[in-house]
């Protein structure tokens, strides 16, 4: 349903073409993840669903975490 989106995120994710905000970093590392986390999941998940607020732009993405961050 969201391929095309999907497929977006890769290629910026294999460009190296995105940010992560500090605070979506600080955010990651009190969940024990990292933003390697983030670029597996995106480059081997789905998306599961749109946000419903549309202007948002918050998709949520469920893949496997490969790393984590250790404290």
């Amino acid at each position: 349903m969201f391929e095309h989106v999907l497929k977006r995120f890769r290629e910026k994710i294999r460009a190296a073409q995105f940010v992560v905000t500090l605070h979506a970093v600080e955010e990651l590392e009190d969940e024990g993840l990292s933003v390697l986390d983030v670029e597996q999941a995106i480059l081997t998940g789905r998306i599961t669903r749109r946000q419903k607020d549309a202007d948002s732009g918050e998709w949520e993405i469920s893949g496997k975490w490969r790393y984590a961050v250790t404290r």
